[in-house]
């Protein structure tokens, strides 16, 4: 699931502010202990690159070693990476004296703070920047939470902050003569032809603003008695929206609320940024004059789902039919619980209504992963569980290496809520992610088991110790992740080596295990029409799934050898696949050619193979398929539609709605075939097919991975046979793709299903995924 995005197609959210909260933000670091530490100070092994006195404050976690769990105060701080600290506490926050540190030993440290990336004077926080000097995020005063934007209006001038939308364009599309032929907005004369154009909408707006809407805010006016505070919001996009309204504020000192109803006129050539500017002024010069703003809001006036989220998305999520929803972006590493979640009792999803306080997404503030990208906010992690119950899926949250022991039990015991309330059939915790790509919250790689593991096996304890305690009878449904990118030969040996070693062994259970992320990637150059392109690139990718997740002996995770992620985990642990699909980009291929192969109708089927194959495997219960919204990735002469399943979440433009890519088409039909306990099959050369059965009756998936249609029966032992068959299908030829178009579809297979006791015949497409149903 990622981010909520608010500069491209990730429009997750009803409110469209990202940090609508105000609320400081985080930034983190992981400590790799030098040797000659004192009970006061230690070096750093792996510099945050951070200037002297910037970790000041700072608070410290000890994660591995003899004083695991132990924290601390940085209280100075030397460019280099020479740290001092005090106030030490055990991980239950008692006194005690301040540990020595021994070398390679693992610290954590977090800074909370208005003033991370020089606030939004200097740098563009979760989407916020101020016009000057004036406007600053603050946490002098707060209506809920622990921070608010603070105007500064003393000198009796207006000042102003603003917000921006749909920056992020799309290079590729398809000829407005034809629906088929791919092209680029850079090529579309040579790609199209004569005046024929590259059509990249649905993509400007990305962030809509058509039909009722509102702007609501809290605002409180500081020292503002002799003048007459006023907040103006203006919100406009060229050729679309363009609306204004001016707040006299209540000027007693006190919080009050605000709002502002309108109709949004954006169509779909409303073509440019959307900008929000919200302006506070006095009227008069008066010493100390601010005004204050909190939790505010920019959405439809009444709530249209009960999760925080856009119908758009639960449409598109309940199209796909998932399994499972996981969340992750690397931006979200650096940050403790409350900045993962929001703060203690914060209320997860939408809480009474679009604009009410309280809420998880109003309490945690932006991430800053030592400049990572950020500083950027995401959606509380806590909003997945209402998210997941929604869409009939359970949920797979990363947590971060910053967690304290305190952090672990919170989530903890907010996990044991979900189970209760939304009862999930399972849940899953992965620590971390891809510990070895160099980011500076991560263990470098040669600390995989005394780092990495040994930290995962104590928080897995911690975690499971607490729910055991909280929720004893939903505790197992709990499954704990060591991570892993597919094939690292010796990776997660070292991992569970490191956490036996610390004390904490990964139990052989099928509550415990690692997971793989197989892509599919091909960079090749094809040639001839788009026809023959489309099929050279369809056997080429059909190929790609096998060395990967095939058969015991066959593929990588399950080669045989005691060195593939098999061989390295227990003989009960479960290896989950968290990012599967296309992930090509770059020279030889053009933009063009990886619509073809990529986004292009075969690839649901071969999506649909690894699917299939992975499940295969045995111990793979899990597999997501990248990113759910994202236009193309990879620079603009040879970006591609990899990752993301869906090119965007708006339903107000475009063509019918949602808008899935075939990857997301293929995962449609095979979850639509998942009904129930899975059972092997042993197909024909050229398929792949699961079976499944619920209740005594039988479904199906099957792929026919070759250029010629493949008849065959399937034989079911008893039970109810499957009655209704689907598959995806395309309009024109083998290049269509769905990019501006309704050109590849779901629908019901043709020729349909003959059905003769317990056997089933029927005839597969080629390049075809088919499920089959009761």
């Amino acid at each position: 699931m990622v981010g909520n995005d608010f500069d491209g197609a990730g429009d997750y959210l009803q409110n469209l502010f990202d940090n609508p909260g105000f609320e400081p933000s985080t930034d983190g670091h992981l400590i790799i202990v030098g040797s000659g530490a004192t009970s006061s100070s230690l070096t750093d092994t792996r510099d945050s690159g951070a200037a002297t006195d910037y970790w000041v404050g700072a608070q410290a976690s000890v994660r591995t070693g003899a004083a695991a769990g132990d924290q601390f105060t940085i209280t100075g701080f030397t460019s280099g990476g020479s740290y001092s600290f005090g106030d030490c506490e055990n991980a239950t926050g008692g006194a005690i004296s301040c540990p020595t540190l021994a070398a390679n030993v693992g610290v954590t440290v977090v800074l909370t703070s208005d003033d991370i990336a020089g606030n939004i004077a200097a740098n563009v926080i979760g989407g916020w920047a101020a016009n000057d000097g004036n406007s600053a995020l603050s946490t002098a005063q707060a209506y809920d939470g622990k921070g608010s934007l603070a105007i500064n209006v003393a000198d009796g001038n207006s000042h102003a902050v603003h917000y921006g939308w749909d920056y992020t364009l799309s290079n590729g599309g398809v000829c407005s003569d034809d629906n088929v032929t791919p092209c680029t907005i850079a090529d579309q004369s040579s790609d199209c032809g004569g005046s024929n154009t590259c059509l990249i909408a649905p993509q400007i707006p990305w962030h809509p603003i058509k039909g009722s809407f509102e702007i609501a805010f809290y605002a409180l006016a500081s020292n503002t008695s002799s003048g007459s505070p006023n907040v103006a919001v203006q919100l406009n996009r060229s050729g679309g929206v363009n609306v204004s309204h001016s707040f006299a504020l209540t000027n007693d000192g006190n919080w009050h609320q605000y709002v502002y109803d309108f109709t949004g006129t954006d169509t779909a050539t409303s073509i440019g940024n959307l900008v929000f500017t919200l302006t506070g002024s006095n009227g008069s010069a008066q010493t100390g004059a601010t005004i204050y703003v909190d939790d505010i809001y920019l959405g439809k006036t009444s709530a249209t789902t009960a999760t925080g989220f856009r119908s758009e998305l639960l449409t598109t999520l309940q199209t796909i039919n998932p399994g499972s929803l996981r969340f992750l972006t690397y931006l979200s590493l650096a940050t403790n619980d409350s900045g993962l979640e929001g703060l203690a009792g914060c209320t997860p999803g939408l809480g009474a209504g679009p604009d009410a306080p309280g809420t998880c997404d109003f309490q945690h503030g932006a991430q800053n992963t030592n400049g990572y990208g950020g500083p950027a906010w995401l959606f509380s992690s806590a909003d997945m569980y209402p998210l997941a119950s929604a869409v009939n899926a359970v949920p797979w949250i990363v947590i971060d290496n910053p967690f304290t022991d305190a952090d672990l039990i919170t989530f903890a015991n907010n996990l044991c809520s979900a189970l209760s309330t939304y009862n999930f059939p399972s849940a899953w915790v992965e620590m971390s992610n891809e510990e070895w790509n160099g980011t500076q919250i991560k263990y470098p790689g040669t600390l995989l088991g005394s780092g990495y593991g040994a930290e995962a096996g104590r928080n897995f304890n911690i975690m499971s110790t607490q729910a055991a305690s909280q929720c004893p009878s939903l505790a197992s449904r709990i499954h704990y992740i060591v991570g892993n990118q597919m094939c690292n030969s010796g990776v997660i040996a070292g991992e569970i080596q490191g956490a036996a070693a610390a004390g904490y062994p990964i139990p052989n259970t099928s509550q415990y295990g690692t997971d793989d992320a197989p892509y599919y990637s091909s960079s090749t150059s094809e040639s001839g029409s788009l026809e023959e392109q489309a099929a050279a690139y369809a056997t080429l990718y059909f190929g790609v799934p096998p060395p990967l997740v095939g058969p015991a002996g066959t593929g990588c995770i399950n080669s045989g050898s005691q060195y593939s992620d098999y061989g390295q985990i227990g003989s009960n642990n479960f290896l989950n696949l968290y990012e599967t699909g296309p992930s090509g980009y770059g020279s030889p291929a053009t933009t063009e050619q990886y619509y073809l192969s990529e986004a292009g109708f075969p690839a649901a089927a071969w999506q649909s193979e690894g699917f299939l194959m992975g499940q295969q495997l045995g111990r793979t219960p899990i597999q997501n398929e990248f990113d759910l919204a994202q236009i193309e990735f990879g620079n603009a002469g040879n970006a591609a539609p990899i990752w993301g399943m869906v090119h965007d979440l708006d339903a107000d433009f475009g063509p019918a709605f949602p808008h899935l890519r075939p990857t997301a088409m293929g995962e449609e039909v095979v979850n639509s075939a998942i009904t129930g306990a899975y059972y092997p099959v042993q197909a024909p050369s050229g398929t792949v097919i699961n079976a499944y059965k619920n209740a005594g009756a039988w479904s199906a998936a099957l792929v026919n991975t070759t250029a010629s249609p493949i008849t065959l029966t399937v034989a079911f032992p008893a039970g109810t046979m499957p009655q209704n068959a689907e598959t995806v299908l395309y309009t024109n030829g083998m290049a269509d793709n769905s990019e501006n178009s309704n050109n590849v579809y779901v629908a019901d297979l043709p020729g349909g299903l003959s059905i003769s006791g317990q056997n089933v015949t029927l005839t597969l497409p080629p390049y075809s995924v088919v499920g089959i149903k009761p």
